[in-house]
């Protein structure tokens, strides 16, 4: 991994904003608080976007080998778990929308 890139993940490590969705309940209504949590979601997405547009640089080319590449990488999920297929597919997805 380049100097560069290890800098961009410090970076978005620090930035990557972390929110527990199911303890998280939203007051008012409803629709407000499924908008904050999809924000934060496509904000976490944006920080991760680099990434994984490295790792596809890279050769990383399946949901399974970015998975593993991220995992080896220390690349944090939301709640702090390993990285699985569906995690990365559900990012995959959100960074297509972005």
């Amino acid at each position: 991994m380049t100097e560069a890139a290890l800098a961009l993940l410090a970076q978005s490590r620090a930035e990557l904003p972390k929110v527990n969705i199911r303890r998280r309940k939203p007051r008012g209504d409803p629709a407000k608080g499924v908008a904050e949590l999809k924000a934060v979601a496509d904000k976490r997405a944006a920080a991760l976007a680099p990434v994984v547009t490295e790792l596809k640089a890279e050769g990383h080319s399946s949901v399974r080998k970015l998975a593993d590449a991220m995992n080896a990488r220390g690349v944090p999920t939301e709640r702090g778990g390993p990285w699985h297929v569906t995690g990365v597919q559900r990012l995959l997805k959100r960074i297509k929308t972005l």
